[in-house]
């Protein structure tokens, strides 16, 4: 292994120039046949040496078991955990092989593949673009039915992308159940003035002057950006205008202990402004009191980088469809859905939704992402 690994960077060094930090992805994840040449040794090996791995180490697991006094069970401890240390990196590399050796049907969705150079050296990554075929293999094939049940399954009242995803027919039985919940009773604004967010500086600048009018420090408020460098930037504007506003950054203390102290500004009656990406956005439970305005920085588009979304955008393209509107309006429909049910979370809750990007209303695509919305009473600043 430790041979053909060698040869692998010789070959990754001569065949790519790329400079510390930057990544290479295969086009519909297809690589030529001199790299899965050089793959496919490591495969073969990886395959002996797992199964023999995980053998030793069930057999030293047993001798531990059976309290035996002629061996060391110190020692054997020793040599059952170490053995465990090497097993999961020799397992994920198998893994990681199979993927980058696999051959998928020409009907299939690929797999994504791409490189990184670190400073460690050359990073392999691969992943199916989608779960639907693993699925159906794993779960939908052995089951006689499933009930599938969450908030966010629909885009425009649809469940065509959901469906797409999870690998089940078009014809699968739906239902969309309508909320108890009066949404009336709170508001959705995107200020008039806001640019939108896709030209990124301008966007940015807007929020540093102008982001600090619609937060009321006296709340307890949930700011949610989509780009780390844009939170970073902005926040520490706003701090540098208002230090003495309570400000909770994600990065600057532990999730948990950011949580804490905002639930305790809850009890006292004191404001509070939680601050943060997608992790924010979603599995988030701040009921009643703890939430009054979720502060949206712009529509969650996926980065234009990520490389899974890059080769399934090229698979549908070849295939005449549109990757825009068939994955990445659908995808931001689900969520923006997300992020605006931080606020309402029961009968009694309402406040405020002010989502700082005018291509909810200036964008063709923005009518399907208001009705993917619950009913919230709309106003434009």
């Amino acid at each position: 292994l430790q041979q053909q690994g060698q040869f692998l960077r010789t070959y990754l060094q001569q065949r790519f120039a790329l400079s510390q930090g930057q990544r290479h992805r295969f086009v519909m994840g297809q690589i030529d046949d001199e790299l899965l040449a050089l793959l496919q040794p490591s495969l073969q090996s990886l395959q002996l040496l797992v199964p023999l791995v995980d053998k030793v180490q069930r057999a030293l697991l047993a001798s531990i078991k059976e309290q035996s006094q002629l061996i060391d069970k110190s020692l054997v401890e020793l040599w059952h955990q170490q053995l465990g240390f090497f097993l999961l990196p020799y397992e994920s590399a198998l893994q990681l092989c199979r993927l980058w050796t696999h051959e998928q049907p020409d009907e299939a969705p690929p797999i994504s593949r791409w490189l990184d150079l670190e400073s460690q050296g050359w990073l392999l990554s691969a992943s199916p673009v989608s779960a639907g075929a693993h699925l159906r293999q794993l779960l939908w094939q052995r089951t006689s039915g499933a009930l599938l049940t969450s908030a966010t399954l629909t885009f425009a009242a649809k469940f065509d992308r959901m469906l797409s995803q999870l690998g089940l027919p078009q014809e699968t039985p739906c239902l969309r159940v309508a909320s108890p919940f009066d949404y009336q009773q709170s508001v959705l604004q995107v200020p008039r003035a806001v640019p939108d967010a896709n030209r990124a500086e301008e966007h940015s600048q807007w929020l540093k002057e102008q982001g600090l009018k619609y937060i009321d420090p006296k709340q307890r408020s949930l700011v949610l950006f989509a780009s780390r460098r844009q939170m970073e930037e902005v926040c520490q504007h706003w701090q540098q205008k208002q230090p003495k506003w309570p400000w909770l950054i994600q990065g600057q203390d532990s999730r948990q202990q950011q949580l804490q102290t905002h639930q305790q500004a809850a009890k006292q009656g004191l404001g509070s402004i939680l601050v943060g990406l997608a992790s924010l956005a979603e599995g988030l439970d701040l009921p009643g009191e703890l939430l009054n305005h979720v502060l949206i920085a712009k529509l969650p588009f996926a980065t234009p980088d990520d490389p899974i979304n890059a080769t399934l955008a090229e698979w549908l393209d070849s295939r005449g469809q549109n990757p825009f509107y068939s994955i990445s309006v659908p995808d931001v429909a689900i969520k923006l859905v997300q992020a605006c049910g931080r606020l309402v979370r029961s009968e009694q809750d309402k406040g405020a939704i002010t989502l700082f990007d005018g291509r909810l209303y200036s964008k063709s695509y923005g009518k399907k992402l208001l009705a993917s919305l619950p009913d919230f009473r709309r106003e434009r600043p």
